[in-house]
């Protein structure tokens, strides 16, 4: 309901407008009149830009959980119809075919990822240096797709697998250890398990910008200053794993 913040003001209004029309007794008689609320407090607009950056992040490891998700079928395909193995025995080195569909993928992912940081940028959504954990994203899920292919002998069990992995990860497992981190009882193990859980690169990439977008409202409840972006005390951390992964 976004007119609810106004339902007070234009109560007033109603009613003093009512109380007119009786005491003239003219029922067309109308009264025009303005609200202006005080500002939003820090904390109300801290807990909007950080719902707003959770829901962003949300979105955008949805879209891309498909990118894993794509590049796994091949891989799997491959290898389930011996065509790697063809290749290998033609006198293709496994480092030379291990590169090739690496440079193909990376480019492949590249896309959608410089899609997700234009929109970004092209509605005004202030997350900075989102952008840098999105555009790591791209080169980080394809060597871990390529290591997760090594658990599937189908293409199909391996792509709807991959698919929930990082969808899960990403959309169900970020926001939990958001909500975790929001009590102090629980902030503790949130931060220890966060840093296990980073090792998925969709994990990664959704509690980087959520922590970008929650960074006031965590200082505020730790009653410690702002901290910056890329950090460990916010995205620092998942940026690492990012570049390590």
């Amino acid at each position: 309901n976004i007119s609810s913040q106004d339902s007070s003001g234009v109560m007033v209004g109603l009613l003093c407008q009512t109380l007119l029309k009786i005491a003239t007794n003219k029922p067309s008689l109308t009264v025009n009149f303005a609200n202006s609320p005080l500002p939003l407090t820090f904390e109300t607009q801290s807990r909007e830009k950080a719902e707003k950056g959770s829901m962003i992040a949300n979105v955008l490891v949805v879209a891309f959980s498909l990118i894993p998700a794509g590049v796994i079928c091949f891989v799997v395909k491959e290898r389930e119809d011996n065509l790697k193995h063809q290749q290998i025995i033609s006198g293709v080195s496994l480092l030379a075919y291990w590169s090739a569909n690496a440079v193909i993928d990376i480019f492949k992912s590249l896309v959608p990822c410089s899609i997700g940081i234009g929109l970004i940028y092209a509605f005004s959504i202030n997350l900075p240096d989102s952008w840098i954990l999105i555009f790591i994203y791209a080169f980080t899920i394809i060597p871990f797709t390529y290591a997760t292919s090594f658990l599937f002998a189908k293409e199909n069990v391996a792509q709807i697998a991959t698919l929930m992995l990082h969808f899960l990860a990403g959309v169900v497992l970020s926001p939990v250890f958001t909500m975790l981190k929001l009590f102090e009882s629980t902030r503790s193990a949130a931060n220890v398990l966060g840093w296990i859980i980073r090792v998925i690169p969709s994990f990664a990439l959704s509690y980087g910008i959520t922590n970008i977008s929650y960074k006031s409202l965590y200082a505020a409840l730790d009653r410690k200053p702002v901290p910056d972006n890329l950090s460990f005390d916010c995205a620092g951390g998942d940026l690492l794993f990012l570049c390590i992964m």
